[in-house]
């Protein structure tokens, strides 16, 4: 993407937080390292880490996206066991050197929440696996192609070496047919549409420690979780950090 089309995306951007904010409803902009960098954007409370970050440097720069000109901000890591038994550790001792940035503090998982999510993520993750596989099968093959036909050679198995050809029949391996790949993505919208659920085991939405129903009725529930109350991360974790300071 060219410096133009970036600067036309972020206005864009802009515009429509500008009027989602007018409505109450919040607004997403995924970014690369190389964006996160150069972006400047007004009232950015929250930064996810969809990576993890493998320098500090590059943890610092992106969470500097928000918390900015004096204002408050919450920055969140999503991280896989494996990353947290390793890299997630040198990344926390590299952190905490920086007299600015205090440790990085685990946040608590609802395990019952991860359950009703674990079949969206796998097919998610399917999906999105055969459409880049596909996409990188596609693009190579048209490089091989032209080349071939660059050099005058006919048969395009005896252009690649064993090492191409093994890597592109792994990626070929990965990929779905259109029929399969028609049937995940029906199967994730109708996952989509199913509310997640606090406590999803239980039958009737009136019981627990949150009585569903009132929250729907009242409109105090969130919007992405039946049984949570609404809550805002920063407000959460400033009244966390004073109940300590109290002890």
């Amino acid at each position: 993407m060219i410096q133009k089309q970036r600067l036309r995306a972020l206005e864009r951007f802009s515009r429509n937080s500008e009027m989602a904010k007018k409505q109450g409803k919040s607004s997403v902009l995924i970014a690369s390292d190389v964006a996160a960098r150069g972006l400047d954007i007004d009232n950015i409370q929250h930064v996810v880490h969809y990576h993890l970050p493998r320098t500090a440097d590059t943890y610092v720069h992106r969470s500097g996206r928000t918390a900015r000109a004096g204002k408050e901000g919450v920055s969140i890591i999503l991280c896989s066991p494996q990353e947290a038994s390793g890299p997630l550790r040198k990344l926390r001792m590299a952190v905490t050197k920086n007299e600015k940035v205090r440790d990085l503090k685990c946040v608590p998982i609802d395990t019952d929440i991860l359950d009703q999510l674990k079949e969206r993520l796998d097919l998610s993750a399917k999906i999105a696996q055969a459409e880049v596989s596909s996409q990188s099968s596609n693009k190579e093959k048209s490089w091989i192609e032209k080349a071939a036909e660059d050099l005058g050679v006919d048969d395009i198995d005896d252009f690649e070496d064993d090492f191409l050809k093994r890597d592109r029949k792994r990626r070929e391996g990965k990929e779905l047919d259109r029929q399969s790949l028609k049937v995940y993505k029906a199967q994730l919208r109708d996952l989509l549409k199913v509310p997640i659920r606090k406590s999803g085991r239980r039958s009737y939405i009136a019981g627990g420690l949150n009585n569903i129903a009132k929250l729907l009725l009242d409109n105090e529930g969130s919007d992405s979780v039946m049984g949570y109350l609404q809550q805002d991360a920063l407000a959460l974790l400033k009244d966390k950090k004073q109940k300590k300071q109290k002890v």
